[in-house]
């Protein structure tokens, strides 16, 4: 009886602890996560230094890496590089405002063998088709123009069954002019949108997710999201209509507002670099520590790299594994098949290599 006691009263506190938690997510209260499982492991570097520039998407394809980053030789976006060697072995995507070219294009997607590139610089998404990059074919198919994607889209994801348009749109609102859902999902059958935002104040925001992190689960069932400065986690539902799962606070977005710009002097709080997913779990490369009360050139001074940890959450918002090692992660992305998460890494010398580690 008194084990059945204890064990109650154990249950009960942990009940509390997890509600007290809840509570200070709930009051916008921010701290690091305490993950069930930390060590230290390297990557495996997959062949020699990669010629590009910021790779911004990681996907796979059958037996090759889809990498999305501009080489500096060629000026092509799409990568096609072998999932053994790492040697890049077919490129699309070049330069350009002609038919199936792109500014800037910064995410990814795939169905099929059609792979979608989302380019916010020209409002267009571009897509291609992966057999014939392969065959040595340029491999443009269409473009879906501005007029299918709504102003201030920053990401646009397709999926099996529709699309996610992630939008952020300015804070100065033109005298009569309607604003528009910050999230849009566009299934078959039809539209929903979200418009809540974590941080109220709209001019941060709005800096905040310029150039977000997003990721969608292979089932096109849930979608997470981080800005570029600060740590949050945003978790969404996709299923049957678009609803918040959670939102986790890790590192406050304070820098500060002069003139309604971003001033990073006195403090670059940094929290995510990357975001990739698999139906269960949430990976994302992140900082060793809060780096609050640093500014952009003390940051730009320290030594050691500033996004060492692979960490992993599940989708309720649980810190379940972080992993260090001795680069900085730049970009992630997963392969369900081998349970493998690949990475493009930077050394000190900011030179990139492609590495593999199992998870």
């Amino acid at each position: 009886m008194r084990t059945v006691f204890k064990n109650l009263v154990f249950l009960l506190l942990s009940c509390l602890l997890a509600f007290s938690c809840e509570q200070k997510k709930d009051k916008g209260e921010y701290s690091l996560p305490r993950f069930k499982q930390e060590f230290t492991r390297e990557f495996e570097i997959i062949g020699s230094e990669l010629d590009l520039g910021l790779v911004s998407s990681i996907k796979t394809y059958k037996d090759y890496l889809i990498l999305l980053g501009q080489n500096r030789w060629t000026k092509q976006y799409l990568q096609i590089i072998d999932k053994k060697t790492g040697e890049i072995i077919h490129s699309s995507a070049a330069f350009g405002r002609g038919p199936g070219e792109v500014l800037g294009p910064r995410y990814l997607s795939i169905i099929g063998q059609e792979c979608y590139l989302y380019d916010p610089s020209s409002d267009v998404a571009q897509v291609y088709d992966l057999e014939q990059i392969l065959q040595g074919e340029v491999g443009y198919i269409r473009t879906i123009r501005d007029l299918d994607i709504p102003p201030f889209t920053v990401g646009c994801f397709y999926g099996p069954g529709g699309r996610v348009i992630f939008r952020n749109e300015t804070f100065i609102q033109r005298e009569g002019s309607q604003p528009m859902p910050r999230i849009i999902l566009d299934l078959d059958e039809a539209q929903y949108t979200y418009d809540g935002y974590p941080v109220p104040d709209r001019v941060r925001s709005y800096w905040m997710y310029t150039q977000p992190h997003l990721t969608i689960s292979p089932d096109f069932s849930k979608m997470a999201v981080v800005p570029e400065y600060g740590a949050i986690l945003e978790r969404f539902s996709l299923s049957g209509g678009i609803s918040l799962m959670g939102v986790d606070r890790f590192i406050a977005p304070d820098f500060a507002i002069k003139d309604t710009n971003p001033s990073f002097s006195e403090n670059f709080p940094l929290g995510f670099t990357s975001i990739t997913s698999t139906n269960d779990k949430i990976i994302v490369g992140m900082v060793g520590e809060d780096l609050s009360g640093l500014g952009i050139r003390e940051v730009s001074e320290l030594k050691s790299p500033l996004f060492p940890y692979l960490a992993v959450f599940d989708w309720n918002g649980r810190p379940l594994v972080r992993v260090r090692n001795s680069m900085n992660i730049e970009c992630l992305g997963y392969d369900e098949g081998e349970g493998v998460v690949y990475a493009v890494l930077r050394n000190a010398e900011d030179a990139r290599y492609l590495g593999k580690m199992r998870i």
